[in-house]
């Protein structure tokens, strides 16, 4: 039988908030996000979020959308992404 965590009903205004409550982790997959939204969206929040960040799984995606390819042989900066990721000290 598996335990889940039962979550009292407090409001958070971000996951942060939950990971710092709870000492937890934060798993970043970006194997899903396009390159626009990885700009827009997950670089403005990484430095708060990046000492909560225990694993990343990075894969490739074409244009036409189809995941999971090889890191470089799709759509994804791979230079961009690592470059941000060791700029916020992620090890």
């Amino acid at each position: 039988m598996t335990l889940l965590p039962v979550f009292p009903k407090y409001r958070f205004s971000s996951i942060v908030e939950i990971i710092k409550k709870y000492q937890g982790q934060l798993g970043l997959d970006v194997s899903s996000i396009s390159e626009d939204s990885w700009d827009t969206i997950v670089l403005r929040k990484l430095e708060n979020i990046i000492q909560y960040i225990s694993v990343v799984y990075a894969s490739d995606r074409n244009a036409s959308g189809k995941s999971h390819l090889p890191l470089g042989e799709g759509t994804l900066s791979v230079n961009t992404l690592l470059q941000q990721l060791a700029k916020h000290n992620y090890t």
